[in-house]
């Protein structure tokens, strides 16, 4: 029922487009329709998350499966998320992107000029309240802030809890911070955010050392893997990723949301000439 709702404007636009791109969202219920209304256009799915493990409604799983033999190309920001489609599918991966020229802007310090280190945490996409407060506990000497639309946290000497900020104010608190923690609940499936988070791409581009659970195990030389279960470790955690040296950490594969379009752009024209081939089931060239 919900894919058949009257959609004003849309069978106008649809017949003119060349290409057509759906989010992993309630759009995807819309898809054969939408390749009934615009049989011309390139169909691209743009897979930013996996549905399960971000909560989303049963149903939206019957809705992707249903869309799937409709798109021209997929396009997945893991290597891990590729082999959830069925052999010969045309699935890229593209490695998310950021707004590089608004992270190089710098704003000036809005932290106390009190000397103690300053641990930034941001997001509400399966945080983990009891590994943040273990940390903080586990490490007096550092000031923790805490960014994003969850419950207050319990008062504590050394939490700061902010709230939901538009992204211009947090900025700041991301550019002067000693250390990234990005405590993600451990969850089936979520092995791919070490692909695709954002606040890790966000904080290795500020060149911060990140604290991240093993559940999501993230590469890079500002990557500290911490035991969720083995607190006693959390203060050697949190002097591994202090000593590490900035101005070291590697942010070559970084992409601005430009170059990850130009990429996607490329396979995508590969699909359309008919030239593009699978180097193993499953997947596409990239």
């Amino acid at each position: 029922m919900y894919s058949a709702l009257p959609v004003t404007g849309l069978h106008e636009i649809l017949k003119s487009s060349d290409r057509i791109f759906i989010e992993s969202c309630p759009a995807l219920a819309f898809v054969p329709r939408i390749r009934h209304l615009a049989p011309q256009a390139s169909l691209i799915y743009r897979m930013s998350d996996d549905l399960s493990v971000m909560g989303a409604h049963p149903v939206m799983a019957h809705f992707e499966r249903a869309a799937i033999p409709w798109f021209d190309m997929i396009s997945v920001p893991s290597p891990m998320m590729r082999f959830r489609f069925p052999n010969n599918s045309p699935v890229f991966v593209h490695l998310h992107g950021l707004e590089k020229a608004m992270l190089d802007v710098r704003h000036p310090d809005p932290y106390p000029n009190n000397g103690r280190r300053r641990v930034v945490a941001m997001g509400a996409t399966l945080f983990d309240e009891v590994t943040f407060l273990a940390f903080a506990e586990a490490c007096p000497d550092a000031d923790f802030h805490m960014f994003g639309a969850v419950p207050p946290l319990p008062a504590r000497p050394n939490i700061f809890f902010h709230g939901e900020l538009a992204f211009k104010d947090l900025l700041p608190f991301i550019q002067h911070a000693d250390v990234g923690f990005a405590p993600y609940k451990l969850t089936q499936g979520c092995e791919y955010l070490a692909h695709t988070s954002n606040k890790i791409m966000q904080f290795t581009w500020m060149r911060l050392p990140i604290l991240v659970p093993c559940s999501v195990p993230a590469e890079g030389n500002n990557i500290i893997l911490y035991e969720l279960d083995n607190y006693t470790n959390y203060p050697s955690n949190m002097a591994q990723a202090l000593a590490i040296d900035k101005t070291e950490i590697d942010v070559s594969y970084i992409k601005s949301w430009d170059e990850m379009l130009s990429l996607l752009e490329k396979d995508l024209k590969l699909v359309e000439d008919g030239t593009w081939q699978f180097n193993y089931p499953g997947t596409g060239v990239r």
